[in-house]
């Protein structure tokens, strides 16, 4: 991705649980792969 790790993290917080929810698992999932 090319969001900077500072912003996504303030987009974490700032988005809703269930935003959040899908992205932690989209992000699991990609590191599981890995």
């Amino acid at each position: 991705m090319s969001i900077q790790p500072r912003k996504q993290r303030k987009a974490l917080y700032t988005a809703p649980l269930h935003i959040r929810r899908k992205i932690m698992s989209a992000n699991l999932s990609k590191d599981l792969r890995a």
